[in-house]
């Protein structure tokens, strides 16, 4: 069984189809008139996503594989708009 634990970081990097600023185009969109139809506002959303990316300055935290699960813990991620912590688990 694959076992071990570590640390990651990466510096200068981007994270392609997601930037927080697209959901405020969302919200002005809608509010301009882009008709309430779900799959419409979805085709929308998709496209705006599709074209930007969010740019992460620092992202680091930790892993530790046991038992067939991948888990990540004390993730901080460092963008020019906010900062994300997070954690989790993938079965591997």
């Amino acid at each position: 069984s694959l076992a071990g634990n570590g640390s990651f970081t990466l510096q200068n990097g981007k994270v392609e189809h997601l930037d927080p600023g697209v959901f405020d185009a969302v919200i002005r969109a809608v509010a301009g008139r882009l008709p309430v139809d779900a799959p419409r506002v979805r085709a929308w959303l998709d496209k705006a996503l599709a074209a930007r990316a969010l740019p992460v300055e620092l992202a680091e935290g930790t892993i530790t594989l046991t038992a067939g699960q991948a888990r990540l813990s004390n993730i901080v991620v460092h963008t020019p708009a906010a900062e994300l912590t997070a954690g989790g688990s993938i079965n591997l």
